[in-house]
């Protein structure tokens, strides 16, 4: 069920972003897109990271035997953080170009000077200030396509996206291979069941192959060509919770091994 509604969400965001022409409410239905993955990832995801991990932090209190999976397990999350990172870096570089919406007065209980500087502390730093309150947090320039299409793609930001997003799927994979060629006693690690792992991760390896087929030269302009900032919010945020479900997919995986549901 889960696999059949990520499939669905990832069929209407790649359809919504063929129109180049974006217009409001469909700006709007990205913005909104963007928000609920981030509720996703944030209030979801994370969760349920941390509550298995704590399982099995317990679990280990009851039986030492498990060490070495918990150990492997709670290295999970840092493995990810790289990709995390690139992509709000790439958010802030194309929102910043533009121009980025602050709301002068008091939005989810923080005044303006406090969430000013919590954007600066992760990039944003060209802010335009607004009196209206709807426009928090959002790009001045959301139709430019012009932005997306230097930073993603002619300073090559894009293709960096890429070999993180790549490097990240190796990092986590890595970690289920030497874990796997370490002898517990009383835990079995069935190899065709690494390699269903493997083959099912959400976070997918991303080459130029597909690019080439559809007549682009690389990854990246396959993905951001002449793409409005609006439309690159949620597919930026996609990749971020494909790292997320895929480190849960592993820790997952790993608590099970454990006894741990």
């Amino acid at each position: 069920m889960k696999n059949l509604l990520y499939l669905l969400f990832t069929a209407l965001l790649l359809s919504s972003c063929i129109e180049i022409v974006v217009k409001d409410p469909i700006e709007e239905a990205f913005f909104n897109r963007d928000k609920g993955i981030r509720h996703t990832n944030e209030f979801i995801i994370d969760p349920s990271i941390e509550e298995t991990l704590l399982k099995m932090k317990n679990k280990v209190a009851e039986n030492k035997a498990f060490s070495p999976i918990y150990e492997a397990a709670k290295t999970i999350p840092q493995k990810i953080s790289p990709l995390l990172d690139k992509i709000k870096e790439l958010r802030a570089a194309i929102t910043n170009d533009g121009g980025f919406y602050l709301y002068t007065g008091e939005y989810h209980d923080k005044d303006f000077a406090t969430r000013k500087a919590e954007y600066s502390a992760v990039g944003y730093t060209n802010f335009v200030e607004t009196d209206d309150r709807k426009l928090e947090a959002k790009p001045v320039n959301k139709k430019d396509y012009n932005i997306t299409q230097r930073i993603l793609i002619t300073e090559g930001k894009g293709e960096e996206l890429k070999d993180t997003i790549n490097q990240t799927r190796t990092e986590l994979l890595k970690v289920i291979d030497e874990l796997t060629s370490t002898k517990m006693e009383g835990v079995e690690f069935d190899p065709t069941e690494i390699e269903s792992l493997k083959a099912d991760l959400v976070l997918e390896e991303q080459n130029d192959e597909m690019a080439k087929e559809n007549g682009k030269d690389s990854w990246a302009a396959h993905v951001f060509s002449y793409m409005p900032i609006a439309s690159c919010y949620p597919l930026l945020r996609k990749y971020e919770n494909d790292g997320k479900n895929a480190a849960a997919q592993i820790v997952n995986y790993l608590a099970k091994k454990m006894g741990v549901e």
